[in-house]
């Protein structure tokens, strides 16, 4: 009992420490890092990198492949991932010229979504005029110790540059601070229904011995022959 209240503390005391920072697992989200902008890998036309527009710092990266191009250009990361754990993955994006007719493409694992060049127009939702994207990516889209995070921009040619992508971020997801008190509640009380259905000492087999003893028939003949 003491060993199981134990662990069930330590367990809620991990998901508290978890909730006031979760790990980064994104390498150089901000482009910041030089030379060469370790972590990510650049392939295919119209992506790269540029300090004419960032979110935050001096860099950002930018997406703006020709929609008649045979195959468009990616930016892509491999993350560690956990297979069945569910991430949290958030960016900043702005499409300079707000086409609805530009596109971009996010994926990880099984995870994708599209976002159309109006949805991440100026003013957007930050400071920068950049919106800031959030996806839950749910545990069954990452199948893998290794999972390929990629972005791509398609530019209908409405502006000279597409997307801008910035602040890339992804950390695992982890129970909402709100939600832990509940959790150790729902613990507490699950001890405590073991607790009940536990076997008194005195059922157990001490209690079995002790009957016998009292109904042994010898000790009533015993009895009447002193009589």
């Amino acid at each position: 009992m003491r060993q199981t209240l134990i662990g069930t503390l330590s367990i809620v005391g991990v998901l508290i420490c978890s909730a006031a920072g979760a790990t980064e697992l994104a390498v150089n989200g901000g482009f910041e890092t030089e030379p060469g902008h370790p972590g990510w890998s650049f392939t295919g036309p119209g992506v790269g990198i540029d300090s004419a527009f960032p979110n935050n710092g001096l860099f950002d990266a930018f997406l703006s492949t020709p929609a008649t191009a045979p195959n468009p250009g990616v930016i892509s990361q491999s993350l560690a991932t956990t297979p069945g754990q569910g991430y949290e993955l958030t960016f900043a994006l702005l499409d300079e010229a707000g086409f609805s007719g530009n596109t971009f493409t996010v994926s990880f694992g099984a995870f994708s979504a599209v976002i159309h060049g109006n949805q991440v127009a100026p003013p957007g939702n930050l400071q920068s005029f950049y919106t800031l994207e959030s996806f839950a990516i749910p545990g069954t889209d990452i199948t893998g110790a290794s999972t390929l995070l990629s972005f791509s921009g398609l530019d209908t040619g409405q502006g000279d540059i597409a997307f801008n992508l910035d602040d890339v971020s992804v950390t695992a997801s982890i129970p909402e601070p709100s939600t832990i008190p509940l959790l150790l509640t729902i613990s507490l009380l699950t001890l405590a229904g073991r607790a009940r259905r536990a076997p008194h000492p005195l059922h157990g087999r001490d209690a079995g011995i002790r009957c016998r003893a009292r109904e042994e028939p010898g000790v009533h003949r015993r009895s009447d022959e002193l009589n």
